[in-house]
């Protein structure tokens, strides 16, 4: 795939790209400037060890060239969106990746808007990969990392704005070896709270501490409807500081804790809030 500008746009009406195991390819092509990219897939690139500025624009000029027109003449702040169309991104067995690169610019007048649609962002067996881009992905819903060692930093670094993950809804951790706790700012957000929490094969995970029902906490966990805590084999508590049974986890239907053999006791109201259940 060719970089320059024109060329790429041929693919103008390209929906889904699936890459899957290019083993000689070395780096990803350039996507970002296609407007109607909504699925994409890479899948065994074992070749690749950076997502880089290239995967956003085909060279540095790029900006000035595709709003030139727009900006002739004019001092005020030009949006450049890039994935504008891109709902579902998955990155998955790419041994030797490091790095997924923040789009950046160095020009003053240009305003970067990445992913602004993105729904589901699923991370899986990427050993090395231990820098990611911490956009704001106004519009995701499903966040899924697994199979590494370095995926605790990966989710802090994608928290890392207040305003990330503001539509957040579900979130799966399996097999996060370092993970030790959840990052606060996944119930300190605006937006629709949590609705399904599954944490799977967490092996430094020894003390689970859920927010409460403190109303600035976005009113813990109220609104969870699926919580999934199974072959988390170090686990041995669970902290739920939970005052009245009114602001517990009242619309908890489906709770799954298994495998989990140093846990010595569920909070009772943890279970006594739970009045919804109909699974467990």
């Amino acid at each position: 795939m060719n970089r320059s500008v024109g060329d790429a746009r041929r693919l103008d009406k390209l929906i889904e790209l699936k890459l899957i195991d290019c083993e000689l390819c070395t780096e990803i092509p350039t996507l970002g400037h296609l407007p109607r990219l909504k699925i994409l897939e890479l899948v065994g690139l074992k070749n690749v060890y950076s997502i880089g500025m290239s995967f956003y624009y085909p060279h540095i000029g790029w900006f000035d060239e595709s709003t030139s027109t727009e900006s002739a003449g004019c001092s005020q702040l030009q949006a450049v969106v890039l994935f504008g169309a891109l709902e579902s991104f998955r990155l998955h067995n790419m041994p030797h990746l490091v790095e997924w690169t923040e789009i950046s610019t160095n020009n003053a007048t240009r305003v970067v808007n990445a992913f602004p649609r993105l729904e589901s962002l699923d991370i899986s067996n990427c050993p090395n990969l231990s820098r990611a881009p911490s956009h704001e992905f106004p519009s995701l819903k499903e966040l899924s990392i697994s199979d590494a060692e370095k995926r605790s930093l990966l989710l802090n670094q994608i928290c890392n704005s207040i305003y990330n993950l503001s539509s957040l809804t579900s979130l799966e951790l399996r097999r996060v070896s370092d993970l030790t706790h959840l990052p606060e700012k996944l119930f300190c957000k605006e937006g629709p709270p949590l609705s399904s929490l599954k944490i799977m094969e967490c092996s430094s995970l020894t003390v689970l501490e859920l927010p409460g029902d403190d109303h600035a906490r976005n009113a813990g966990l109220q609104h969870l409807e699926r919580l999934y805590i199974i072959d988390c084999r170090n686990l041995t508590s669970i902290i739920y500081p939970v005052e009245s049974q009114s602001g517990g986890l009242i619309s908890l239907r489906d709770l799954r804790i298994l495998n989990c053999n140093t846990l010595t006791g569920i909070p009772s109201t943890m279970l006594e809030s739970s009045t919804s259940l109909s699974a467990i």
